[in-house]
């Protein structure tokens, strides 16, 4: 029997799965502060989608899930509105020595303050 390997390229713009992984950047942050769960695909060197890559592309689930477990941290995203102005507010807890480090942001979109979120946990984890 000959076993043949598929080898899968997702165009993210095309197949409307763009906010789905965390980017290119942001999963190698995470693999550089020892990420190593299993992910349904990857990214190559080039930050393209693929089951055959070298670098994990978590779902953002599974990125704020692995933050929550390995560090002990929360996010909240709220979404802020009156008749004129819509904005999602973002915090970040971690705890650190008993300390609590809260952060915010304002963004139009709730996908801007998750992505404002996992930025700011790969910061303080590695300035930990």
């Amino acid at each position: 029997m000959k076993t043949v390997r598929v080898i899968i390229f997702i165009n993210l713009e095309t197949n409307n799965m763009n906010n789905e992984f965390i980017p290119y950047k942001q999963a190698l942050d995470l693999k550089e502060l020892g990420f190593d769960e299993y992910c349904f695909f990857d990214y190559n060197n080039e930050g393209e989608i693929t089951n055959v890559g070298i670098i994990p592309a978590p779902l953002h689930q599974q990125a704020f899930r692995w933050f929550r477990e390995k560090y002990n941290t929360t996010h909240e995203i709220l979404r802020k509105e009156d008749k004129n102005h819509r904005e999602f507010i973002a915090w970040v807890y971690v705890e650190n020595d008993k300390i609590e480090v809260v952060s915010y942001w304002n963004a139009l979109t709730y996908e801007e303050a998750e992505l404002a979120c996992l930025k700011k946990l790969i910061e303080i984890i590695k300035n930990k």
